[in-house]
């Protein structure tokens, strides 16, 4: 019995160990990305208020959080153990592009103008809004409005590319073409 309860707090004593500090270095990566803790979630397809958990040391994140923040230029081994520097000093060689919902949070100059701002983000979703039916009008059907707004939030919030958005469209229409007959 006693051996259970020493393996228990030894296990207790293994979280805690890792988990202190891992919630102060998650709200720095988090800070370095210069977005809310709930913006974190569906930036990861997290579910709702996992950062938040995260931050709060409630939880600790898998390998696919840890995987992708190190696909974004920093170091794990600094988020899981806080050794070494948060930014790896390659990470401008691996990092990539800025998810496309950045465009909603200081995508230009955070000094800048809030109309400016709002100007920048306005115009790309006229964008997402412009490309979409453009690709609609030459494929000659236009799905229900569900699907439409449904298409051009992915293009606009969560960044499908062109050619990802063709392939949805033309699934989307073999599918309800089979569905009606």
């Amino acid at each position: 019995m006693t051996d259970d309860n020493s393996k228990g707090r030894t296990l207790i004593n293994a979280r805690l160990t890792l988990n202190s500090g891992l919630s102060g270095r998650l709200k720095s990566v988090r800070m370095a990305i210069g977005v809310t803790q709930k913006e974190m979630d569906p930036l990861f397809g997290l579910g709702k208020r996992s950062w938040q958990r995260y931050e709060s040391g409630k939880n600790a994140p898998g390998s696919k959080v840890i995987t992708e923040l190190a696909l974004r230029g920093f170091d794990a081994n600094w988020i899981l153990m806080g050794k070494g520097k948060m930014r790896r000093p390659d990470a401008a060689k691996y990092a990539r592009d800025q998810p496309a919902g950045y465009v909603l949070r200081d995508a230009i100059d955070p000094s800048s103008d809030i109309e400016v701002k709002n100007e920048a983000v306005f115009s790309r979703l006229r964008q997402a809004s412009y490309t979409l039916e453009e690709m609609e009008h030459e494929a000659g059907w236009r799905p229900p409005v569900y699907w439409h707004e449904l298409i051009k939030t992915l293009m606009f919030v969560h960044g499908l590319d062109e050619p990802g958005a063709a392939r949805l469209l033309d699934a989307l229409q073999s599918h309800l073409k089979t569905d009606v007959s």
